[in-house]
C-alpha cells in the first residue's frame, strides 16, 4: 500500500501564531507537517 499524506488547513490567523514559535519551525522544516494556509472569507 503506498504511503498517503495528510494535509491540515489552518485559517490564516491560526496559523500565524504556532508556527512562530521553534517547535512549530522544526515541524515546517523537517516536512513533518503538510499545511493549507488560506484566508476565510465573511
Amino acid at each position: 500500500m503506498p504511503a498517503k499524506d495528510l494535509y491540515l488547513a489552518f485559517p490564516v490567523w491560526a496559523y500565524n501564531s504556532p508556527f512562530d514559535e521553534p517547535v512549530g519551525q522544526l515541524l515546517l522544516r523537517n516536512n513533518r507537517l503538510k499545511l493549507i494556509v488560506y484566508e476565510p472569507t465573511q
